[in-house]
C-alpha cells in the first residue's frame, strides 16, 4: 500500500493568497518503483517492474457509475466485516421508505434492502411528510422534482441508477408534525443508518437544494489539471476526505454525526468528486485504488470516521473522544441533542454496563463530569432547550442539568480522557428522580421533585426513562465544600478580533478588562453580553490571600463587585508513583492500566473543584477549576450533601 504526496498548490486562477491543498500523482503508467525515489528517479519509468500502484486518473462531469457500481460489488462479496447482518430485524418494523421506481412513501416491512441519505436540512426543506401529507405522498409518483428538494431528488435518481429500489430520507419518512411518530424514530435512528445497505452523504451546500454534484442535469467544474515531464503523465488529486469536508455545513450538524459513526459502506459526494469509505477499503474517482497491491492507507486523514481503532482499550478515553467530536455542533432543533447521541451510547453499552446518565457513563462519573468549554470561547453557551421524550403515552419536556457536557453548546474538552490520575473525594448515592413537566403544548419549564430536608428520605428511582439506556436523575452525593469570597479579575478574551461593543464600552470606564460597577449605567444590552461573558474569578481565603482562579460567568456575579461562592471538592489527582500502599493495576479490556491510590495519599498533587450556586434546594454547577494541594489546605471545609441540578 501506498499513501499520496501531498502538497500546496498556488497558481495564477486561485484567488488572491488561496492556497489549494491536494497531491501531484501519477497518471496511469505500466511502470512503478518497490523502493521510494528521489524526485529525479521518479520521472524515470523502469520496465522491470509491472507491479500495479495507485495512478490518478479523471474525473468527469457527471459521476462514473459504473464505477460506484463496482465498488458496491467489491465491498458486498469481499468484506465480511461491511456486510449487512439482514433484514430480519425489529427496528425496520414501523418505519417508512421511498420507493425511487413508484416515487412514492411505503410503509417497510423486515425485508426491503434501503439506502440512507444523510444531508443537511436548511432553514427550509418544506415540502416534508405531516399530518396533511401522509396520503399525498403515499401515492404513486407524488415525489417529483417539481415537489421535493433537489437533493433529496437527486437521491431517488442515484439510487435508482446503481440498481437499488429504497431510499430512507428523514424528512419524508417521519411524520413531521407529530410528536409521538418523531420521538419514536428518533430512538432508533442510529439502527436505522447502521442497517442501511449504503450511506449517501451529500456534503455540499448548506441545505437540502444544494443537490448531488454529477447526477441529473448539474454537473461537476473541472478542476483537474495535468501534465507530461520527460514524458511520464501526471495528474492533480483532490484532498483526502477529511480534509474535504472540513469546512463543509454538513460536517458540523450534531446528527451527521451519529449517522457516520452507525454507518458501514458509505459514498460521500463532494463538490468535485466522489469518495468511498467502509470498514476495509478507501475509494475514490480521482485515484485507481481497488487492487489490493494499490490501496490508500486508512489513517484517521482519509477516513470519514471520526477515529481511526484505537491501538488501547481505554473506554473512558473513547467516550471522551466521542463526547468531544460531537460537542459544539449544530442541531436545528437543539432538545434534539441527547437523541442524536443516544446511538453512540449505544455504541459504548458493552463497556459501560451501568449505563448512562444525561450522556455521561456511571462507572466513570469522577472523570467525564471534569469537561470545560474550550478556552477559547470568551463566552457561555447554555442549552435553552429541553430535552424532550415520552413515557407511557405521555410526553415530557427536561432541563439539561447543568453538570452535563451536553447542557453547552460549545466544544469541550476534558481534563484526563483517561480518568488514571483521578481518585474520587465524594461518595455517591442514587440519583433523585426527575419530576418531568408534561408537555401540553405550551412552553414548559421543568422542575426537580427534590425538597429542603427530606433528603435522605427520598427513594431513589429511575427517572421517566425507564430501563432505557440513558436515565435522567440529578446527581446525589455527599462532599466537602467551602465558602470562599470571589473577586471578578478579567474578562476572558482570547479574540484577536475587532471590539466588540462590550469592550469598547468597558475601555470608557477606564479598564476593558474589569467589570463595570454597581454605580455603572449599563445600556440593557451590554448588561446581557456581560451575563454571557466568561470571567476569571479570584478565589480568596477570609486573610485576603489569592490561592487560585476559577472560570465562571458574569451572570453569576450580576452588578456585585465581590461575591461569596460555594466550592465543592469533587476528587483529587495522584503523581504517576507507586509505593506500598498505592499500587499498580494491570490493564483490562475496559481501561488502561492505572496507579490506584488512596484518598489522602502522599502522591495526591492537586484538587478538581466545582462552583455552585443554590436555587432553593437543588444546586447547579458555575465553574470548574483546580486548586493544588497546598492552597486547599488553608481552607476549613464542612461535609454537605448535595443534590446537583
Amino acid at each position: 500500500m501506498e499513501s499520496l504526496l501531498e502538497v500546496t498548490l498556488e497558481a495564477d486562477e486561485f484567488e488572491p493568497y488561496e492556497r489549494v491543498t491536494g497531491a501531484i500523482i501519477r497518471s496511469k503508467s505500466p511502470y512503478v518503483s518497490d523502493a521510494p525515489r528521489t524526485s529525479k528517479e521518479a520521472l524515470q519509468p523502469e520496465a522491470s517492474d509491472t507491479r500495479p500502484q495507485i495512478r490518478g486518473r479523471p474525473v468527469l462531469p457527471s459521476i462514473n457509475l459504473n464505477l460506484i457500481k463496482s465498488w458496491m460489488r467489491s465491498c458486498e462479496s469481499e468484506h465480511n466485516d461491511c456486510s449487512i447482518f439482514g433484514p430480519e430485524t425489529s427496528t425496520q418494523r414501523g418505519i417508512r421508505l421511498i420507493d425511487v421506481h413508484r416515487e412514492m412513501v411505503v410503509l417497510a416491512s423486515q425485508t426491503e434492502r434501503y439506502v440512507a441519505l444523510s444531508y443537511v436540512w436548511g432553514p427550509n426543506t418544506s415540502p416534508m411528510l405531516t399530518r396533511d401529507t401522509v396520503l399525498r405522498y403515499s401515492s404513486p409518483n407524488s415525489l417529483k422534482a417539481s415537489t421535493i428538494p433537489k437533493t433529496i431528488f437527486d437521491a431517488i435518481q442515484l439510487v435508482r441508477n446503481i440498481g437499488e429500489r429504497y431510499l430512507w430520507v428523514d424528512s419524508l419518512c417521519i411524520v413531521q408534525d407529530d410528536d409521538s411518530d418523531k420521538l419514536g424514530q428518533l430512538a432508533i435512528m442510529g439502527d436505522i443508518f447502521h442497517y442501511a445497505y449504503l450511506v449517501v452523504v451529500a456534503s455540499v451546500g448548506s441545505d437540502a437544494y444544494a443537490g448531488l454534484p454529477g447526477v441529473g442535469p448539474r454537473k461537476r467544474c473541472t478542476w483537474q489539471h495535468s501534465e507530461v515531464i520527460d514524458g511520464i503523465p501526471f495528474i492533480t488529486t483532490q484532498p483526502a476526505v477529511r480534509g474535504a469536508l472540513k469546512s463543509s455545513v454538513w460536517n458540523r450538524r450534531g446528527w451527521t454525526f451519529q449517522e457516520i459513526a452507525l454507518a458501514r459502506p458509505v459514498l460521500i459526494f463532494t463538490e468535485n468528486q466522489v469518495y468511498w469509505n467502509c470498514k476495509r477499503d478507501i475509494w475514490r474517482e480521482d485515484v485507481t485504488c481497488e487492487l489490493p497491491l494499490a490501496s490508500i492507507i486508512v489513517d484517521e486523514s482519509n477516513s470519514i470516521w471520526y477515529s481511526v481503532p484505537y491501538s488501547h482499550a481505554c473506554r473512558t478515553h473513547i467516550y471522551c473522544d466521542y463526547a468531544v467530536g460531537f460537542s459544539g455542533r449544530a442541531f436545528g432543533e437543539e432538545r434534539d441533542v441527547l437523541w442524536a447521541f443516544r446511538s453512540i451510547l449505544r455504541m459504548q453499552e458493552s463497556r459501560f454496563p451501568q449505563g448512562f446518565i444525561w450522556g455521561l457513563p456511571y462507572e466513570r462519573l469522577d472523570a467525564t463530569l471534569l469537561w470545560s468549554e474550550s478556552s477559547w470561547c470568551v463566552e457561555s453557551h447554555p442549552r435553552g432547550a429541553q430535552h424532550n421524550l415520552v413515557k407511557e403515552g405521555r410526553q415530557f419536556n427536561i432541563r439539561f442539568p447543568s453538570w452535563s457536557w451536553l447542557s453547552t453548546t460549545s466544544k469541550i474538552r476534558f481534563q484526563d480522557p483517561c480518568g488514571n490520575s483521578i481518585v474520587s473525594e465524594i461518595s455517591w448515592h442514587r440519583p433523585l428522580q426527575v419530576e418531568a413537566t408534561e408537555d401540553n403544548g405550551g412552553n414548559s419549564t421543568g422542575s426537580s421533585g427534590a425538597h429542603a430536608g427530606q433528603h435522605a428520605e427520598i427513594s431513589a428511582a429511575m427517572s421517566v426513562s425507564g430501563k432505557d439506556i440513558v436515565e435522567y436523575g440529578l446527581l446525589h452525593f455527599t462532599a466537602q465544600t467551602t465558602l470562599l469570597s470571589l473577586q471578578p479579575a478579567e474578562i476572558v478574551d482570547n479574540h484577536q478580533t475587532t471590539l466588540s461593543r462590550l469592550k469598547r464600552f468597558a475601555t470608557q470606564l477606564g479598564n476593558r478588562t474589569r467589570l463595570p460597577r454597581t454605580d455603572d449605567a449599563i445600556p440593557t444590552e451590554i448588561e446581557m453580553e456581560l451575563e454571557r461573558r466568561r470571567i476569571q474569578a479570584r478565589i480568596q481565603v477570609p486573610s485576603g490571600e489569592t490561592i487560585g482562579q476559577i472560570t465562571t460567568t458574569g451572570s453569576f456575579f450580576g452588578r456585585e463587585a465581590v461575591k461569596n461562592g460555594e466550592l465543592v471538592l469533587l476528587s483529587s489527582n495522584g503523581e504517576g508513583l507507586a509505593d506500598g500502599l498505592c499500587h499498580s493495576t494491570d490493564s483490562t479490556e475496559l481501561d488502561c492500566g492505572k496507579l490506584v491510590h488512596r484518598k489522602g495519599c502522599q502522591h495526591i498533587r492537586s484538587h478538581n473543584i466545582m462552583l455552585i450556586e443554590w436555587v432553593g434546594v437543588i444546586a447547579y454547577r458555575r465553574g470548574l477549576t483546580q486548586l493544588d494541594k497546598d492552597s486547599w489546605a488553608k481552607v476549613r471545609t464542612v461535609e454537605k450533601r448535595i443534590v446537583l441540578g
